[in-house]
């Protein structure tokens, strides 16, 4: 962490110094130059990473790594992210519906589709205590149901979104403390961490799975 620090440092001197000049110091530092270094690292993270996924395993597609939280807002890093990945993987939290003009933003200037790749919400009928995570807590599993009903019909409304991945297949188990302590005891899962499976957000999940492709095909003839 520390090595990754000084290089980091070093690398904002040798940036600044080349866009303002090798007197600049930080107090020359704009909020607009704040982004364009941020989108500098990030183009300089895809390009190493992905030259050395393309060496190995050229024949799949990249999907890089998942943006998340203050980064979703910055088109900086998706332009980045659109000169080197196939697809663009976001995790998406605290909206009840996905923001339109956000997911927008990620398309025009990445160029690429997107995935999410992690949303979810709890149950307060679980028999968890909810207190870890980053999903929103709602009442019940129907509730959950809808969140997925809701969430899933804004991404393809989308018309860029080509998947998304529930985040998790299995509650958290509150007995297990050798996780990490965002994974201990929230209701997440489509499955107790006994494998008992929550029918009525399953059931929800799969009437709008079964109906993915009509869905498709209605809004993008809108």
């Amino acid at each position: 962490m520390i090595l990754c620090l000084v290089i980091c440092c070093i690398e904002a001197k040798r940036w600044l110094s080349k866009r303002k000049g090798r007197t600049a110091v930080l107090a020359d530092v704009t909020d607009r130059d704040r982004v364009e270094f941020i989108g500098h690292m990030f183009d300089q993270y895809f390009k190493l990473t992905t030259a050395a996924i393309r060496k190995y395993d050229p024949n799949h597609l990249c999907l890089g790594s998942r943006f998340h939280g203050t980064a979703t807002r910055i088109p900086t890093v998706f332009k980045a992210a659109g000169k080197y990945l196939d697809v663009v993987g976001v995790n998406y939290y605290h909206s009840w519906t996905p923001d339109p003009e956000r997911m927008a933003m990620w398309v025009k200037e990445s160029g690429r589709p997107f995935m999410i790749t992690e949303w979810y919400a709890k149950g307060a009928d679980s028999g968890l205590a909810n207190t870890t995570g980053a999903g929103w807590l709602v009442k019940t599993q129907k509730d959950r149901a809808l969140f997925y009903q809701n969430f899933s019909l804004g991404l393809m409304e989308s018309k860029n979104c080509v998947g998304w991945h529930w985040f998790k297949y299995v509650d958290n188990n509150p007995n297990d403390t050798s996780v990490d302590p965002s994974n201990r005891n929230s209701n997440k899962g489509v499955v107790t961490f006994d494998y008992k499976p929550y029918t009525e957000l399953l059931d929800e999940m799969k009437r709008l799975n079964d109906n993915v492709y009509p869905l498709i095909d209605y809004f993008d003839s809108k």
